[in-house]
């Protein structure tokens, strides 16, 4: 009879520790952590929150860790942020909740900050004295490249290592993505005046893992001109606009055609006007001769518009007026 009688206890207990068992890992698996972001780089902020649907968190003893140090605690504090390191170190959040019945309930996640920029280039064109950074005008082939900076364990891992998942504006991009593949290039839309480019990349196990995204803004190409001389050359360091007095009779007006796409550079229009009247270059497209003869003053209406007829949203114009012997 006593022996019937312990079955029968350990049987109850049996049953007791299997619904706590039960219990307790339905409540973890309904009790996740979010943070945001989920990628963060280096000593930047992170926000995180504790989302449950299993037990009353607003009652609950919170208890939040940073590398294992208490860094905040309080009854329903289910909102935290902390700052994570620089390149290369490992900080871990550990949250720790106790409910109102007791049962203590435990997440933790590790991030190892790595540092990510996405830098880009236009093939557009600029003259070779510009110190600006050549933009790309609609259809323009740009490169992308991703510059990682992983480090674990106190070394640099090399960016050959790294895998890179791409997207260009929200869509992914397979044949771009893979081990290896940091840099590609493509044409900017035709319709959007703005491409979002995106890209993720990680190390091998995913230990480290890094997000970066940038907008690349077309722009419209513009017509600049400047005054050339026989012997000083092109003035690059005085554009002319509007209206320009000079007092002689003999300018060359170079116009340079930023922007366009350094490829089709050869195949550009170059439409002329002088007066409302067509005229055509004696020599390069890019450079007019003007000559005013016979006359102590006059001016000349300048018009020119510059055509890219492959890529119809690439072209550009611009007016000036030349006072002469003035």
């Amino acid at each position: 009879m006593k022996k019937d009688f312990l079955k029968i206890l350990f049987c109850v207990g049996m049953v007791v520790i299997l619904t706590f068992a039960v219990k307790t890992n339905a409540i973890s698996e309904d009790f996740s952590l979010e943070v945001s972001p989920q990628n963060p780089g280096p000593s930047s902020t992170v926000s995180a929150r504790i989302v449950t649907y299993s037990f009353d968190i607003d009652r609950a003893e919170i208890s939040w860790l940073v590398n294992n140090l208490v860094k905040a605690k309080g009854t329903g504090l289910k909102n935290f942020n902390f700052s994570v390191g620089s390149v290369g170190s490992r900080i871990s959040l550990a949250v720790v909740a106790i409910t109102k019945e007791g049962l203590r309930i435990e997440k933790s996640i590790t991030f190892r900050p790595a540092g990510l920029d996405i830098l880009w280039e236009a093939e557009s064109y600029t003259p070779a004295f510009y110190k600006g950074k050549a933009m790309p005008a609609p259809e323009s082939v740009v490169k992308i490249t991703a510059w990682p900076e992983f480090i674990y364990g106190g070394e640099k891992i090399s960016p050959n290592n790294l895998y890179y998942d791409w997207q260009i504006n929200s869509k992914n991009k397979p044949d771009l993505s893979g081990l290896n593949k940091k840099s590609f290039t493509y044409k900017l839309s035709k319709l959007s005046a703005e491409d979002e480019i995106a890209v993720t990349v990680s190390s091998y196990n995913k230990t480290i893992v890094a997000e970066k995204r940038i907008k690349i803004k077309s722009v419209s190409p513009k017509v600049v001109f400047y005054q050339e001389q026989p012997l000083e050359g092109v003035a690059y360091n005085n554009a002319l606009s509007d209206t320009v007095f000079l007092s002689e009779n003999v300018i060359g007006l170079r116009a340079e055609p930023y922007f366009f796409s350094l490829s089709l550079l050869n195949s550009l229009d170059f439409n002329w006007k002088i007066n409302n009247k067509v005229t055509i270059p004696d020599e390069k497209n890019t450079v007019l001769d003007l000559r005013l003869e016979n006359q102590d003053s006059g001016f000349a209406l300048i018009n020119l518009r510059i055509q890219n007829p492959l890529i119809l949203l690439q072209s550009a114009e611009n007016n000036l007026r030349i006072n002469f012997g003035i």
